[in-house]
């Protein structure tokens, strides 16, 4: 089983620097969540994760928030996927 750490449980020096604090909108959104492991998971996608995927229903439910459409959100992945690293 992962154990998964809550965002008070993680220590502010590990945490991302300005994610949070850049997207109160996101943050808000994730500490209105009723406390459990569907809210710890979202803290750790959101503070942590490289890799997002289209199909996850947080990033359909958090686009409104950014002022996305879910359009933009198609846009954006086909954009993404059609880049090279």
């Amino acid at each position: 089983m992962v154990a998964f750490k809550t965002h008070s449980q993680i220590p502010e020096a590990q945490r991302p620097v300005g994610v949070p604090l850049d997207y109160p909108a996101i943050a808000s959104f994730i500490k209105s969540m009723p406390s459990g492991v569907e809210k710890d998971i979202a803290w750790q996608n959101w503070e942590y994760s490289n890799e997002f995927l289209r199909s996850n229903p947080l990033i359909s439910q958090m686009a409104p928030l950014l002022g996305l459409t879910q359009s933009h959100l198609d846009q954006l992945f086909i954009l993404a996927g059609s880049r090279q690293v």
